[in-house]
């Protein structure tokens, strides 16, 4: 288990990472884009290993109510 100190450092991090899926959800990319972003950029899931879109879409659940992605709100015609 992480100590009180790395706790303290992680929860900014994830705050900034969970502002980041959120943001690109909310443009409209799909869970497997936002994931492969994640592992370019080297950040690893909970459990130390590689993102994939269900650990992204689980991630976003728990964060915050999601907006449904543009597609989904107005078809093909939304995203112009």
């Amino acid at each position: 288990m992480n100590s009180a100190a790395e706790k303290a450092v992680l929860k900014p991090l994830a705050t900034e990472v969970a502002g980041q899926m959120q943001a690109m959800r909310a443009r409209g990319a799909s869970y497997d884009a936002i994931a492969a972003m994640l592992n370019r950029s080297g950040l690893r899931g909970c459990c130390g290993g590689r993102w994939f879109a269900a650990g992204v879409r689980q991630a976003l659940l728990k964060t915050v109510a999601e907006p449904a992605p543009a597609m989904e709100q107005g078809g093909p015609a939304a995203l112009i």
